[in-house]
């Protein structure tokens, strides 16, 4: 069950790209993601570098600086980093600006100081995220006169290549390119070019978070914005960095920082990943791994509340070769952790897939069964895909099973067996009670939107209501799951139908509310009332659009001051009273005032 994801366009290997002149884009270049890579890692340095980054927010988010800093301490170097940095800032503006731009003039004369000033081991270079798209010509120029700075100064130029914006950014509404796939395809070609036209070494950082993206669904190495390196992103950033620079794996980094959100067990997983990832593009790079995975079995059936180690055998693979993820199409249905151990959650169908490092997959198709189901006398119950096991029943005076369909016959307890050709066994638990001739549920439900409760309903006969189906008539508003859990989504009505096995249906119409979250009485600070004098009180809500703008009013002393359902307040005597208005929206809130009548 195999499968290699295929080059994007005709796949051509990206060494062929190194042919082509660097230039604006004008087609759509095209290459092997997990192809080979040339090799353009810089020389080995010393255990004191002096390292100058220059480039913009892909290189300064999530303190890169300090992240590099302390990857390279856990490999026994201490660089001396300096970062020249500014947002959105091009290669073209570094080193060939805008004469009328004051402030890319500024930056680029600050480099060129830098440059002249120091001697520098490495000197590292990062344009704008699609300037390799739509500026290439542009880069060309600014390396023209950056790189003889930079080799005057006794160091390697290096280049950064960037990765791509996600797929489906509003940015490709402006680009020659419509995707992921091809804004990398023709980034890497530029940058490769530039590098190799310079004699520079190159970071291919890009190429190895968009083998992320596809290796490594469940790791997140991009910012909400879909542009940005997230922690993961940056971290995967400075592993290639220091690969590249230095030559070493990065998979020996003893340094796992901890990711927000993430515990440190579950970071320093992570962190290997990441680091082997780096180590894939860079000390690997230049041999192509054309292993391929095969699963033990591409089919499994188990019972809710169990688990199996899926086992897994790796084809024709190099050194390198490993599984990078296992994923599961529904984790509710059922889970898989890192080892490929698969935990059976609740009934329905799930499909797990292993994944290379080099992206070939094989999935396997779960099915998972109940572990327990209640019944009444007379109901049907289709377990779904399970038509390839062998059932049996213990006690069929109570419960059979035929191609998976579950027949209820009279009160008790039955035990179902589904036995796989394999001999894998699964059970199901069924308890039956007496034939339902009603069901109740409750009349009316009032919930709050974003809250969830369960629909009580009950057999008529006062018996167990076993085993019945949910249905809402207005899901957007309220939502109902097979357990008859109520979600509430937006304000509005829906009705809730429950149907018994046997047909037997009951019904809740059920209201969903935006609740208050506070009342104010408008006269804050108090009240004074002259004896037999009246005074209206008014009650302002918050949201503004909460469902229901009642409250119910009451006096701590009405000998005092008497308040009626409206809010109007009459002094009776003198003394001092509280009144108090509170929602009649079941959300508990309410606003008081004191009275005082003279």
């Amino acid at each position: 069950m195999s499968k290699k994801r295929k080059a994007a366009g005709l796949g051509i290997v990206l060494l062929v790209l190194l042919l082509f002149g660097v230039g604006n884009v004008q087609a759509k270049a095209s290459f092997d993601l997990f192809g080979t890579l040339p090799k353009t890692a810089a020389r080995t340095a010393n255990k004191n570098p002096k390292i100058l980054f220059v480039g913009n927010s892909l290189t300064y988010r999530n303190n890169f600086e300090q992240v590099f800093k302390k990857y390279c301490k856990s490999g026994g170097i201490s660089p001396q980093v300096t970062m020249l940095v500014a947002g959105g800032h091009t290669l073209r503006q570094c080193g060939y600006p805008n004469k009328v731009n004051k402030a890319d003039v500024q930056f680029s004369n600050q480099l060129k100081k830098l440059l002249t000033s120091q001697k520098w081991d490495y000197v590292v270079l990062q344009g704008q995220s699609y300037e390799a798209i739509t500026g290439a010509n542009g880069m060309e120029k600014a390396l023209q006169v950056l790189q003889p700075l930079i080799k005057k100064a006794g160091a390697k130029g290096v280049l950064f290549l960037t990765w791509p914006v996600r797929s489906g950014h509003r940015i490709y509404s402006k680009l020659p390119v419509s995707d992921q796939d091809e804004f990398l395809s023709v980034t890497q070609s530029t940058y490769y070019n530039l590098a190799k036209k310079h004699k520079m070494a190159l970071a291919p950082t890009g190429i190895a978070m968009l083998r992320g993206v596809y290796t490594m669904p469940d790791i997140q190495l991009y910012a909400k914005d879909d542009h940005h390196p997230s922690e993961m992103g940056t971290y995967l950033s400075a592993s290639v960095m220091y690969a590249t620079l230095f030559g070493k794996n990065p998979e020996n980094s003893t340094y796992y920082p901890t990711f927000s959100g993430m515990s440190r067990m579950e970071s320093r997983a992570a962190c290997k990943r990441l680091q082997a990832l780096a180590a894939d593009v860079t000390v690997h790079g230049s041999v192509k791994n054309t292993a391929t995975v095969k699963l033990a079995s591409q089919e499994s059936v188990l019972q809710a509340g169990t688990s199996e180690k899926l086992k897994y055998s790796i084809l024709s693979g190099s050194e390198a070769s490993r599984v990078a993820s296992w994923t599961s199409s529904n984790p509710k249905v059922a889970s898989v952790s890192a080892s490929g151990r698969v935990t059976a959650k609740s009934e329905g169908v799930a499909r797990i897939t292993v994944r290379l490092n080099n992206n070939d997959s094989a999935y396997c198709t779960v099915t998972v069964v109940p572990s327990k189901l209640k019944m009444s006398a007379g109901e049907k119950y289709s377990l779904k895909n399970v038509d390839k096991l062998t059932w049996s029943s213990n006690q069929e005076a109570v419960a059979t099973v035929e191609s998976g369909m579950i027949t209820a016959k009279k009160a008790g307890t039955a035990v179902l067996t589904g036995t796989a050709q394999d001999g894998t066994k699964v059970k199901v638990a069924v308890k039956v009670a007496g034939s339902i001739k009603s069901l109740t549920a409750e009349k009316n439900k009032v919930i709050q939107v974003g809250a969830k409760a369960r629909l009580k309903v009950t057999a008529g006969n006062g018996k167990d209501a076993g085993y019945c189906t949910y249905t809402s008539s207005n899901p957007a508003v309220v939502a109902v799951n097979n357990s008859g859990v109520l979600q509430a989504k937006a304000a509005g009505k829906a009705r809730i139908t429950v149907t018994a096995g046997n047909g037997v249906k009951a019904v809740c119409d059920v209201r969903a509310i935006v609740p208050v979250k506070k009342i104010r009485i408008r006269t804050a600070v108090g009240l004074k009332m002259q004896k037999k004098t009246s005074q209206k009180l008014t009650v302002e809500f918050s949201p503004a659009n909460a469902s229901v703008k009642k409250v119910k009013w009451t006096s701590s002393d009405p000998k005092v001051a008497a308040v009626d359902a409206s809010g109007n307040v009459k002094a009776v005597g003198k003394g001092t009273a509280v009144i108090t208005a509170a929602a009649k929206d079941g959300s508990g809130q309410k606003a008081s005032i004191k009275i005082t009548v003279y």
